[in-house]
């Protein structure tokens, strides 16, 4: 048996499913990504912010307009957790506005003064404008302040340098002139609400990404469990509510294993899934359960929900058969056993 605690780090699925609202921003896909793979996210540009830095109401306000939890409040960038030294490369064509040693700062989250390894592209887009390009926290700089840089040319590697508690890239988009710049948001709004960020600050986030990294909160069982177990519940996607897809529950095991009569139960002990009979794993086998529909495959099953099934804030998902049980618990809930089968 296994308890995870779910724990935010300072710093999908698919974020090209529908979107949520008619409400429908600028988009300039001009953007690749960032890095190779995919990581899980931590904090989200907040466009509910009121105080950079701050912990007013554990809440970031995400551009599908979605409330969902967060170690800060008034995030101005998008925190991608990844092990340091990870090959970070430029989005786009773009000028090395600086690259280096920012100047010291006070940073509340680590109560001192610090300074981050950073680097800062410029790209013009079409009429003139200026985005300012922010890498942060990384670990090394391999470009000089003045270079320019090709889209997908390695900038630098990741790292936890600067007001950080832990190896990320904290990664941030600003309009400016070259003297004031102001963060907006690169995955742009399609809340069905008008922008509190753009009430607030007269600055519309544009969707500049036309290959955006997946943004996903999950958790992962340690490496080198042999026996059958849940591998990974992604427990959070984007806009899970309306795209059910972009959550679900990984269930691998090292040696051959029968499913037949296994349950998949949430948090409120509700019934999710009973594996049929004949349901087999070999050894190395991955099986995802997704939350929406699909063509069921050796490799995929799909609930069927129209929405996500799973809690961004607080749940519970459990793997069980008579009194054998393997679960992980997020967000402070708990984990309460079902009836013995």
């Amino acid at each position: 048996m296994l308890v995870g605690i779910f724990v935010l780090s300072v710093a999908g699925c698919s974020n090209t499913s529908s979107k949520p609202t008619p409400s429908t921003p600028a988009k300039i896909p001009i953007f690749t990504r960032p890095f190779q793979g995919e990581w899980e996210s931590g904090n989200f540009f907040d466009h509910g912010m009121r105080h950079p830095y701050t912990k007013e109401d554990g809440i970031q306000l995400t551009w599908w307009g979605e409330e969902v939890p967060a170690p800060i409040d008034g995030h101005t960038g998008y925190d991608w957790g990844m092990p340091e030294g990870t090959e970070l490369y430029a989005v786009a064509d773009a000028t090395v506005r600086f690259a280096g040693w920012e100047e010291p700062f006070y940073c509340p989250v680590l109560g001192k003064k610090v300074s981050g390894l950073v680097v800062l592209l410029d790209k013009e887009l079409p009429g003139g404008k200026h985005v300012r390009i922010d890498y942060g926290h990384l670990s090394k700089v391999l470009v000089k302040t003045g270079e320019r840089v090709k889209q997908g040319d390695l900038i630098g590697l990741s790292g936890n340098t600067g007001c950080s508690t832990g190896p990320h890239l904290h990664f941030q988009t600003n309009w400016g002139d070259g003297h004031a710049w102001t963060a907006f948001d690169p995955y742009g709004w399609y809340g069905s609400k008008p922008d509190p960020w753009y009430r607030l600050t007269g600055n519309r986030s544009v969707d500049l990404w036309a290959d955006p990294p997946p943004l996903f909160r999950e958790m992962r069982a340690k490496k080198g469990i042999t026996t059958l177990h849940i591998s990974v519940i992604r427990y959070m996607g984007v806009d899970d509510m309306h795209n059910p897809n972009n959550e679900f529950v990984e269930i691998t095991s090292g040696q051959a294993e029968d499913l037949s009569g296994y349950r998949i139960y949430n948090a409120k002990k509700e019934l999710m899934y009973e594996f049929p009979d004949g349901t087999a794993l070999e050894p190395g086998e991955v099986l995802r359960v997704y939350s929406g529909s699909g063509e069921n495959t050796a490799s995929r099953i799909y609930l069927g929900h129209e929405s996500g099934v799973w809690d961004n804030w607080s749940d519970c998902v459990q793997l069980v058969r008579g009194g054998w049980r393997w679960y992980f618990v997020w967000g402070g809930g708990e984990c309460v056993a079902p009836p013995v089968q």
